[in-house]
């Protein structure tokens, strides 16, 4: 289901996978103040045509009421997919890959006041090493979130 949703346009998905993580998280969503999805870098939102975090946080707002920043933060250096043929291969470790993530997120300007003092819930799809929402969280802090709890549908088991 995930793999259509984020490669195949079943971007339907979206509103179950919010339902779904509102029924088992629920209290992560009462807690927060803002919801920031995941952003994808330029490049890959235009050969996929659309952010699929951001489907899923907008539908989570829908559902519960807690405003989504879909724009909140900038992925400002490409990084390195985690579903490329290295990782399938197992040959990209999980501190290889927070090294790639590192210094690519930054809050838009525009949003700081928005975010200081606040509880921001990261929506992402799927959770593979963590590198990801933990740069982001930093970032989040950085610019005086209160807190950063983070929320995905999946979470990728290695063997």
């Amino acid at each position: 289901m995930i793999l259509a949703f984020k490669y195949g346009d079943r971007t339907e998905a979206a509103n179950l996978f919010a339902k779904m993580m509102i029924s088992t998280a629920g209290e992560l969503v009462d807690d927060a103040d803002i919801l920031v999805p995941v952003p994808l870098d330029r490049k890959r939102l235009f050969h996929r045509r659309y952010n699929q975090a951001a489907l899923i946080a907008q539908s989570i707002s829908r559902f519960h009421g807690v405003p989504v920043l879909p724009d909140a933060m900038d992925r400002i250096k490409p990084t390195p997919g985690q579903g490329g043929q290295n990782w399938k291969k197992g040959k990209v470790s999980a501190r290889e890959r927070r090294r790639a993530v590192q210094g690519a997120f930054k809050v838009r300007e525009k949003y700081a006041d928005h975010l200081s003092g606040r509880r921001v819930l990261v929506i992402d799809d799927v959770y593979t090493t963590g590198a990801t929402v933990w740069s982001m969280a930093r970032e989040l802090n950085r610019a005086g979130a209160s807190a950063v709890d983070v929320l995905t549908f999946a979470r990728v088991v290695r063997e």
